[in-house]
């Protein structure tokens, strides 16, 4: 066996082999792994085409790590100097990052969506963000520490699954599922989350790396509306269309109420002293200042989501004919559940709003919020120290996520789990992740690399 080799903190970073991730990243854009809703949609044979070219851009990775295909999910184990044995030892710990992406149009891009395109210093492409560029990185700097003999010092899983982006939950629910009958114990988890955001809060001068420590729960609700059908020259004082529109109207009217949970308060109290002596003195007493700062919160979409659930129609249907009156109306309204809110919270909420018997409710599908990890933990230690070495000028702080990732299903496996992707963006580039010209530039790609190396190096 190899020796382990002995890892010493520094700030200098590791000499990865950028060109290598690049083309590589390259390439794996190029393969179309396209989750749809739906799974008969989906193109098997793309899948396992992406299978064959991981195993052909990392050779020592497929040799010396166990590798488990579930679906097309995939599961790889990376055993270590120190397993846990009981209490024994040191705990796993587990990398995640999705393979597949949402569909692209081909149209308004500088470069076609599926090109693999390097040009202007980007790799250019769907998923050259969301979320290759982690899945890459990751097994770019396993194949590096594995050509220069590296051990790591505990076992090392790495996750990625099929289905993220359907929210389908399958694949990683079996991977839990195999983790549970192994008796797996995990030290920590880190996926796709926050970024070290570059503009993105007014008053900070420094760019603010954002590590979630929880994430929003998912709701979707059918209101539906059920009448006699008839002849539009003679309707009723009320219709399906109607009853159905007033419905939606209030309940995109009144919405949850709000509350500043635990991961915003912590994110207040962190990120203040890098403020103003204003903000200062507002982030430090949040209790105080709570209505406040749900006003001003509340102004904005993007940061009205930290504060209260959300609520949003999404689709409405009703009638087949301009001259018939609709026997049946339905609306699906999408809810992302702030923790501690429950999807028959938002149920009774949404029926006292409606207020109207004629009105349906519908659950269609649910998945609560996560649970809040330690930020006094090993993890978010580990993680938050990385992210100095790598990003010394950024203000790291925990938050909370908006959206979802499938690293929710870990959660009872877990000590913590946490939610950071090691790239610099902008708020263009971030609007880029599920619309046009997602791209990632060479130096993120670089530098991800990196990171994975001292995370690994220092579990």
């Amino acid at each position: 066996m190899v020796a382990p080799i002995a890892y010493v903190a520094t700030e200098v970073e590791h000499d990865v082999n950028t060109a290598r991730a690049v083309k590589s990243l390259s390439e794996a854009v190029q393969v179309r792994t396209i989750s749809f809703s739906d799974p008969a949609s989906m193109d098997h044979g793309e899948f396992e085409r992406f299978h064959a070219l991981l195993e052909r851009l990392y050779p020592l990775v497929h040799a010396r790590l166990q590798k488990t295909a579930l679906g097309y999910s995939l599961l790889y184990l990376w055993k270590g100097a120190e397993t846990a044995e009981g209490s024994r030892g040191k705990k796993p710990v587990a990398l995640m990052s999705h393979m597949d992406v949402v569909p692209a149009d081909e149209e308004g891009w500088d470069y076609p969506p599926f090109s693999g395109a390097v040009a202007d210093g980007y790799v250019w492409g769907r998923g050259s963000i969301d979320m290759k560029f982690g899945l890459i990185t990751i097994l770019e700097a396993i194949e590096e520490m594995l050509e220069e003999g590296f051990v790591p010092s505990r076992d090392i899983y790495v996750i990625s699954t099929c289905d993220e982006e359907a929210g389908d939950q399958g694949g990683i629910g079996e991977i839990a599922e195999r983790l549970g009958r192994a008796r797996v114990r995990l030290e920590w988890v880190l996926d796709e989350g926050g970024v070290v955001g570059e503009g993105m809060m007014a008053g900070l001068d420094k760019p603010l790396a954002v590590v979630g420590v929880a994430e929003k729960g998912y709701l979707d609700l059918e209101l539906s509306v059920e009448m006699e059908a008839g002849h539009s020259s003679m309707p009723g004082q009320a219709t399906s269309v109607g009853l159905l529109s007033q419905a939606v109207a209030r309940v995109e009217a009144r919405q949850m109420p709000s509350r500043i949970v635990s991961p915003v308060r912590e994110f207040f109290q962190q990120v203040g002293p890098h403020l103003g002596p204003a903000k200062r003195l507002v982030f430090a007493n949040t209790s105080l200042f709570a209505p406040l700062i749900k006003r001003v919160l509340l102004g904005s979409a993007e940061t009205a989501a930290m504060i209260r659930t959300t609520t949003a129609p999404t689709m409405i249907s009703g009638g087949v004919k301009p001259n018939v009156l609709a026997a049946r109306a339905s609306a699906v309204v999408n809810f992302r559940l702030l923790p501690g809110d429950t999807a028959m919270d938002d149920v009774s909420h949404v029926t006292n709003v409606v207020g109207d018997s004629r009105v349906k409710v519908r659950v269609l599908s649910e998945s609560p919020a996560s649970t809040v990890s330690p930020t006094d933990g090993p993890g978010f230690r580990l993680i938050g120290d990385c992210i100095r070495q790598h990003y010394p000028d950024a203000v790291v702080v925990p938050y909370l996520l908006t959206g979802s990732t499938d690293s929710k299903a870990l959660e009872p496996r877990a000590s913590g789990v946490y939610r950071f992707t090691p790239c610099r963006l902008t708020k263009s580039d971030v609007s880029r992740m599920h619309g046009v010209n997602e791209r990632v530039s060479v130096e993120n790609i670089g530098k991800a690399v990196s990171f994975f190396r001292t995370i690994i190096a220092k579990a």
